[in-house]
């Protein structure tokens, strides 16, 4: 794939390092000026650094390559100090949060200290959001919608508002072979995080468990057990971490975690509590369920309607998730003496 500016893209696959090396070539062979073919690594970038026109790389999924061969960084790390083309641009993106962040931010790595620019992508905001998918940003259905795909585009392409919430429900998780039926448990492997801990602390915060004391205690373990297993959830910005004003980042006592992901608490507190009830539930139950018993829609319109700038006071209801502003009284004008 060429760009307008002459770069190069290619999409890493998951596999050996012969067949990955061999993808990424075909991708890229027919814009290069020699018929070589690269038998590893670093052959590849030295073939890439004989291109003289080529000015652009990006190499998508950068993670999957260092899976199958963890030598890579330390191949990269050789070209770029002494092998890489003045004004070459070498872009390496990819999807798991913890991967990248081991990769480049870590002072034990080969590549610490070699990137110039790092970009984390967050989600799309709530605006944005409306935007793309035509809704209108006060009405609440818009919330319930936003609270079961979040700010993941790729998960937008399946909010239709021609039908109901409910209905958009059944289809997305507690219908059929449902498309968000396992997105937690791809997620935690997409980011190399084993074992049931982590799922089972997503659990309990997402069923109302927000302090750290309490999530243990749910769980029935002992608290120091789980300082590793929230770390890497927070590393991939799974879990958020909220510290009341003035507090020091020590103290754990008052500390709360909420699941930051609207897509992610809507699976941890709406889907997975009722997935085996939901089709006892009747309609307006199923309703109910959606938009009152659990947080998630509520929360959802909570963040939005409170960073819009609004003139007077905010009032919220606890169960309606309404606005209401309240402006100051005008005082009657006093009589004439």
């Amino acid at each position: 794939m060429v760009g307008a500016k002459g770069g190069l893209y290619s999409q890493a696959i998951e596999g050996v390092r012969d067949l990955q090396v061999d993808q990424v070539y075909q991708d890229i062979k027919g814009h290069l000026s020699t018929t070589l073919q690269p038998k590893g690594w670093a052959e590849f970038f030295e073939l890439i650094g004989l291109q003289k026109e080529l000015r652009v790389l990006c190499l998508d999924e950068f993670p999957y390559l260092v899976a199958s061969d963890p030598t890579l960084p330390s191949v990269l790390q050789k070209w770029l100090d002494h092998k890489m083309p003045p004004g070459f641009l070498l872009i390496l993106a990819g999807s798991s949060t913890r991967m990248m962040h081991d990769l480049f931010l870590n002072r034990a790595a080969p590549l610490y200290g070699r990137a110039k620019k790092i970009l984390a992508i967050a989600q799309m905001g709530y605006g944005a959001y409306c935007q793309a998918c035509h809704l209108k940003s006060t009405d609440m259905d818009a919330f319930v919608r936003f609270a079961m795909v979040g700010g993941n585009p790729r998960y937008w392409e399946f909010v239709n508002e021609k039908i109901s919430p409910t209905e958009m429900a059944e289809e997305l998780f507690f219908g059929f072979s449902p498309y968000l039926d396992q997105e937690p448990s791809r997620i935690l492997r997409d980011e190399e995080i084993a074992g049931v801990n982590a799922l089972s602390v997503l659990e309990t915060v997402g069923r109302g468990a927000r302090k750290p004391s309490e999530v243990a205690a749910r769980m029935g373990i002992v608290q120091t057990n789980l300082s590793r297993v929230i770390q890497q959830l927070m590393d991939t910005s799974l879990l958020t971490r909220e510290i009341p004003f003035g507090e020091s980042l020590r103290s754990t006592k008052r500390t709360l975690y909420v699941i930051d992901d609207p897509a992610l608490r809507f699976w941890f507190g709406v889907f997975s509590p009722h997935r085996t009830r939901w089709r006892e539930y009747t309609r307006a139950q199923k309703t109910k369920l959606l938009t009152t018993l659990r947080p998630s829609s509520r929360t959802c319109a909570a963040n939005y309607i409170q960073r819009r700038p609004v003139i007077g006071r905010v009032i919220w209801s606890s169960t309606l998730c309404a606005r209401k502003t309240i402006r100051p009284e005008k005082k009657p004008p006093s009589s004439a003496r």
